[in-house]
């Protein structure tokens, strides 16, 4: 029985390599071969990663598992193989194709066409239709309301305090805006956005004396807004995105000044307002497999404040397509004091061409600048937290349906005196819902 023992101890080590021997590299080209001939996709890339995973590594693999994530529909993930493979390849016509339609549905056509520009002598017949189609643009517009619970929520209020000397506030009733835009690639690796943004603001001016209602003025405020951001597409998939934004706010208010007469009766004057506003933006993006990554910074003087601000934006493809995304953006804003907001976003296809967004916010947002600078958000109100749904629909080959649900929570003041120079802000917080519809047309 000893002797047994030690006989076994003896020959275990030379069983060993049996069990955790290392795959070769000629193991690998004829298993990856003959999956591949076979159309095995999902073993194909179990095999892959094995091999990738022990450094061996060659062509041929990158092509048969950029093949086999293509026809799995996970173009992300087979752009990085592709890409390795035809480094090597770059008169491989086949390879080129496969590079390029997954480039394409995976949303990076700047790339795309980038592939096209630098490879115009080696496409196929296929490409060649690809080459000679006319640079892409869109054509977009969107419209909605906000509609607010400000008004009603300060009507239950008793501004004027305890002493019932005096109270005013401005509540927002309702906001309209419309919006149109312009994107076109003015080369395969620019491309240029052009936007105007329309805003009319309704608010009330409310003031109580003594609990009686001494004013409910409605006042109107306009907004117009000019945008022009670049996309340009620099090496390894960089995207620089420099961007300036200007807005005019006007309008006409009877304001109260914030002083009484001799009898303490409120003094108003009124008052035009007009101010301009900028917002610089600056981000780079890079694509890393299944997910793209992001940092921005921008300076504006919202309101005639300074703001600066530092974000980083992480877009995730779990499943290697745009089936399913999530996009997670972090900020710190300084204003003053230091802020820090985040969205949260997630998207998945239901159906064939219908997606569903829901994506949830916080963080104390009070002129912030967000979507590349994009949105600059100017008005009074704080916004708290929000949350909400899109529906995307892509109608036709060139036409798109949107629709948008944004549920928020927002914070105002109002101001009650005590007597004729002492007064307090007081915050509180309303609801706001708002309904917006866009549509895309592809050019």
């Amino acid at each position: 029985m000893y002797r047994s023992i030690i006989l076994i101890l003896i020959l275990l080590p030379g069983f060993q390599p049996l069990y955790a021997q290392k795959i070769s590299s000629e193991q690998t080209n004829r298993i990856t071969h003959n999956l591949f001939e076979y159309g095995q996709w999902k073993s194909l890339i179990v095999e892959g990663k094995r091999a990738l995973n022990e450094d061996i590594e060659f062509d041929s693999l990158h092509i048969r598992m950029g093949i086999a994530y293509f026809e799995l529909h996970k173009y992300m993930l087979s752009i990085p193989h592709l890409n390795k493979a035809f480094l090597h390849k770059p008169g491989d016509t086949i390879l080129l194709e496969y590079l390029y339609f997954a480039l394409r549905y995976a949303n990076r056509e700047m790339e795309a066409a980038k592939l096209l520009e630098d490879n115009r002598l080696v496409l196929n017949r296929l490409l060649e239709k690809e080459f000679n189609k006319k640079l892409p643009g869109e054509l977009y517009f969107t419209s909605g309301s906000v509609i607010s619970s400000n008004e009603k929520t300060i009507n239950k209020i008793d501004i004027d305090g305890e002493n019932n000397f005096f109270g005013y506030a401005d509540p927002v009733s309702s906001i309209f805006f419309l919006n149109a835009g312009i994107s076109h690639k003015i080369s395969p690796v620019v491309n240029l956005h052009f936007a105007y943004n329309h805003i009319k603001v309704n608010r009330k001016e409310i003031a109580f004396k003594n609990n009686i209602d001494l004013r409910n003025e409605p006042h109107n405020m306009f907004q117009r807004e000019y945008y022009l951001g670049t996309d340009i597409l620099l090496k390894n998939s960089y995207y620089l995105k420099p961007a300036i934004h200007y807005l005019h706010v006007a309008y006409q208010t009877a304001g109260f000044t914030g002083k009484f007469n001799s009898l303490d009766a409120a003094i108003y004057k009124p008052s035009d307002i007009s101010i301009n506003s900028m917002v610089y933006f600056l981000g780079l993006s890079k694509y890393y497999n299944w997910y793209n990554l992001g940092v921005g910074l921008s300076f504006s003087n919202l309101n005639n404040n300074k703001q600066y601000q530092a974000g980083i934006n992480w877009t995730t493809f779990p499943t290697g397509n745009l089936n399913f995304y999530t996009i997670c953006n972090f900020t710190v804003q300084y204003q003053e004091k230091g802020r820090f907001i985040a969205d949260i976003k997630a998207g998945v296809s239901i159906l064939p061409k219908l997606w569903l967004e829901g994506f949830y916010n916080f963080g104390e947002r009070t002129n912030f600048v967000s979507d590349n600078g994009y949105t600059a958000y100017n008005m009074q109100e704080v916004i708290k937290s929000g949350a909400g749904a899109n529906i995307l629909m892509p109608l036709w080959k060139n036409l798109e349906l949107d629709l948008y649900y944004q549920f928020m929570i927002r914070e105002n003041y109002y101001t009650t005196y005590k007597n004729s120079t002492n007064f307090e802000h007081i915050n509180y917080q309303f609801k706001t819902h708002s309904i917006i519809g866009g549509i895309k047309w592809t050019f």
